[in-house]
């Protein structure tokens, strides 16, 4: 009897163990590249509608390298010509934010945007002048912060000042943390995480993103999503197996001929990035690691509810009638939003959609987004 209760309690301090190990890095998403499980999007979707972006000569996008929707526009961010647009949601052009140049509450370089869809406003980081500039969706400046003394590549707005990701040691920031959390004014460090050396590997692309009403981040030298507020907690971790790269020993690296020899040669996976999320799905991408060799991309969709992981190569897939680029630019509980580049449509298809969306369409048009209504949702299209 004394035995069975020694194991019984055996039993479940080792259940609580497992917990505690699953609690401190959130959901665990495993993800195996063996067989690849290519997403078929009718079971995501159930309808889909096309938006055509009017093509002015103020209005010509290169790049669609972020983007939001609010109850009236889509606000994109194009980090090739450093241009916030805004368009109405039928697609025609609503106005460019800001003014650029090197004037009173001019801009140069937008390092990064992000939309509040509570205060209606656009955030937009100013790189070289490392002030954030406050807009309406009419273009219209409201406010700009002072210029900080701590260098970021990009920032997400919360209730308790801005996180930025940094990842810049000098001169403010000498235990390198990626993570900080500054004040209104981007004046003040309030909080500060994940420490690491200088040359890791750093991006300039966001590492933040907004689902159901929670900010969260994520950065280069770790595989573990974190959800942002009063504590910084995981929320998801993605596992490659014996091929997820040895982050917990990269952070502790002190030199870089060290970083180069532990990622030569091994076919890790990693670099995660263009994370979306919402209550069913998490969306990212990620590509084989390495030095001196090219880098194989690889699109991810991970169902919550079910546990589903879908991985694929190719960057377009077909739906409906025309293909679709797989990387998701937008991801809500009601839409998922993929970008249509005009120019790879052949010239019958090309006819096919200027006659159904009644758009005079070239290869140099804008690209389309392809608005895809999740099922759960039904839309009147």
């Amino acid at each position: 009897m004394k035995l069975n209760i020694l194991f019984f309690i055996l039993l479940l301090l080792s259940c609580n163990r497992k917990n505690e190990e699953l609690s401190s890095v959130g959901r665990i998403i495993n993800i195996g590249i063996q067989n690849l499980h290519s997403l078929n999007m009718i079971e995501v979707y159930d309808s889909v509608n096309y938006v055509p972006l009017e093509l002015t000569e103020k209005s010509l996008l290169s790049n669609i390298d972020k983007l939001y929707k609010s109850d009236s526009c889509y606000i994109i961010l194009d980090c090739k010509q450093m241009n916030i647009f805004v368009y109405n949601l039928d697609g025609s052009f609503r106005c460019i934010v800001g003014k650029k140049g090197t004037g009173k509450d001019e801009y140069t370089y937008w390092n990064d945007i992000y939309y509040s869809q509570e205060e209606r406003r656009i955030y937009a980081h100013e790189r070289f002048q490392n002030r954030i500039y406050v807009y309406d969706t009419n273009g219209n400046l409201i406010l700009k912060t002072k210029k900080s003394k701590y260098q970021f590549n990009s920032f997400v707005k919360t209730s308790l000042g801005f996180f930025v990701y940094s990842c810049f040691k000098k001169p403010y920031n000498m235990d390198g943390y990626n993570l900080m959390l500054l004040d209104e004014e981007l004046q003040e460090l309030k909080k500060s995480y994940f420490p690491q050396e200088e040359f890791v590997n750093a991006v300039v692309s966001s590492t933040f993103f907004t689902s159901n009403g929670n900010e969260y981040f994520y950065y280069p030298s770790s595989n573990i999503v974190y959800k942002l507020g009063n504590e910084v907690t995981p929320y998801c971790k993605f596992d490659f197996g014996k091929r997820t790269m040895p982050y917990e020993e990269i952070i502790r690296l002190k030199y870089i001929e060290t970083y180069e020899q532990i990622l030569s040669g091994h076919g890790y996976l990693g670099d995660i990035r263009y994370c979306l999320a919402n209550e069913n799905w998490v969306s990212f991408q990620f590509s084989d690691t390495d030095f001196n060799r090219p880098v194989k991309n690889y699109y991810c969709m991970y169902n919550l509810k079910n546990g589903n992981v879908y991985v694929d190569t190719a960057p377009f897939v077909s739906f409906d009638m025309y293909p679709i680029h797989r990387c998701l630019k937008f991801l809500d509980n009601e839409i998922g939003i993929y970008l249509l580049p005009p120019y790879i449509l052949e010239k019958e298809s090309l006819k096919m959609l200027s006659e159904q969306l009644n758009v005079q369409l070239t290869e140099d048009s804008n690209p389309i987004l392809v608005i895809c209504y999740l099922k759960k949702y039904k839309h009147e299209i």
